[in-house]
């Protein structure tokens, strides 16, 4: 009988090592296993690293592109059309103040604003009743030339200067438009020569 359980021990521990030798295993593989999963979770994924080589390309060539046309003459061009076109909203609203010249109490301002928002300065040079009177215009030092009375009876003058897209104030008399910076009103009280 002691052979029969020394045989029966012996099948016992073989068996038992080989279980446990199986439990080593697979217990390595599942160990192997969890840690690939691992490492995948804590990894970067291929495709997202491959977008963001595309993206870092797209925006390089941008700048290359954006570049190219900055050197182009038509793009200065274009350019400097969108910057007129903003110009003619904005510096039309504010203008310049004109100058007078000589004595100011025969001399009214008003201001105003056309339906595009660009200033208008209504100018009257005379008395109520009984004066005679002229404007001479100026730009800087030049004569631009003078507005008379319209007929006769009237004791004053009046025009409308308009503020344009680079701030000035013009006159247009005659189908001519002249940039004013000055202004010097004239009258002859009580038949005075002029």
């Amino acid at each position: 009988m002691n052979l029969i359980e020394n045989g029966l021990n012996i099948r016992n521990t073989k068996s038992r090592k080989e279980n446990e030798q199986t439990q080593l295993l697979s217990n390595k593989y599942s160990e192997v296993d969890n840690k690939e999963e691992n490492n995948k979770k804590y990894l970067p994924k291929k495709k997202n690293k491959f977008r963001w080589q595309l993206v870092l390309i797209g925006v390089i060539a941008f700048c290359f592109l954006i570049t190219f046309l900055l050197m182009m003459e038509e793009l200065d061009k274009l350019v400097d059309s969108g910057k007129k076109f903003l110009k003619l909203k904005k510096d039309c609203s504010v203008c310049k103040n004109v100058d007078i010249i000589g004595d100011k109490k025969y001399i009214k301002f008003e201001y105003s604003k056309d339906s595009e928002g660009c200033v208008q300065l209504n100018i009257q040079c005379g008395l109520p009743k009984g004066s005679e009177a002229i404007l001479q215009w100026y730009n800087g030092e030049q004569n631009m030339g003078v507005s008379f009375m319209e007929y006769r009876g009237q004791s004053n003058i009046r025009r409308m200067l308009n503020c344009n897209n680079d701030g000035l104030y013009e006159l247009e008399e005659n189908k001519h438009k002249s940039i004013i910076t000055a202004i010097e009103c004239i009258v002859a009280v009580e038949h005075e020569e002029l």
